[in-house]
C-alpha cells in the first residue's frame, strides 16, 4: 500500500514538491547547507586560494560552487543525469537545475554538463591551464572516482585536492588503494579529506 501511494505522489509533481517541502522543514533541514556545510566546508575553504582556479566535479545544488566562487573561479563539471522518474537525488532534474543556477547567477563560474572524463579530455584540448585546486564529490563509485582522479594532472604542485564522502565504502576503498605517492594527507573532517600535491 505504501509503494502504491508513493508512486501515485511521485506523478504529480506539485503533490510530490510540496510534501517534499514540508518533510523537509519537519525534519529541520536547511536547504542552504545541502552538501558540503559545517566544519567541512569551513576546511574546504580554507585551502582555497584567494583568486585561485578551481575545479568542482559534481555541483549538485550548487551551494559549494556558489561558496567556491567567493574566493575565486570555479569549473564546475557534473553531467546530471537522472534515474527512471527523471530525478537526482530525490529531487527533479528542473527542480535541481533551477536551483544551482539561482547559486552560480552572476558569480565567477563556468559550468560543463558533461562526465569528468569527458570533461578532462575537453579541457587538456582548449585550456591546459592548471588548477590550484580540485573538490571531487561526483558519483561515488570506484570507477568514477578514478575516472575523477584522472584530473591530478591538471592541479598545480602545491595545489589541493579534496575528496568528499571519503566514509562511503568505494571512496574510501579508492583512496586506500590508489597511488596517491604524489599526494600528502594535510587535513581532514568528517567525510572530507584534503591532500596537497
Amino acid at each position: 500500500m505504501r509503494l502504491k501511494i508513493k508512486k501515485f505522489v511521485l506523478r504529480i509533481k506539485p503533490l510530490y514538491r510540496i510534501l517534499k517541502y514540508f518533510k523537509r522543514r519537519f525534519q529541520g533541514i536547511n536547504d542552504n547547507a545541502r552538501g558540503v556545510a559545517g566544519k567541512e566546508l569551513e576546511v574546504l575553504l580554507k585551502y582555497a586560494k584567494k583568486d585561485g582556479l578551481f575545479l568542482e566535479i559534481g555541483c549538485a545544488f550548487g551551494q559549494t560552487t556558489r561558496r567556491l566562487s567567493e574566493k575565486g573561479f570555479v569549473v564546475g563539471i557534473d553531467p546530471y543525469i537522472v534515474d527512471e522518474r527523471n530525478q537526482i537525488m530525490g529531487e527533479y532534474f528542473e527542480d535541481i537545475t533551477n536551483i544551482f543556477l539561482k547559486n552560480i547567477l552572476g558569480r565567477k563560474v563556468c559550468y560543463f554538463p558533461l562526465k569528468s572524463e569527458i570533461g578532462e579530455i575537453f579541457w587538456s584540448k582548449v585550456s591546459g591551464k592548471h588548477f590550484d585546486f580540485i573538490f571531487i564529490d561526483g558519483l561515488h563509485t570506484y570507477e568514477q572516482v578514478k575516472k575523477d582522479y584522472f584530473w591530478l594532472k591538471h592541479l598545480k604542485k602545491g595545489g589541493y585536492i579534496a575528496f568528499h564522502d571519503t566514509n562511503m565504502g568505494e571512496i574510501k576503498k579508492f583512496i586506500s588503494e590508489s597511488p596517491m605517492k604524489d599526494l600528502k594527507l594535510v587535513d581532514e573532517q568528517d567525510s572530507l579529506k584534503v591532500f596537497v600535491k
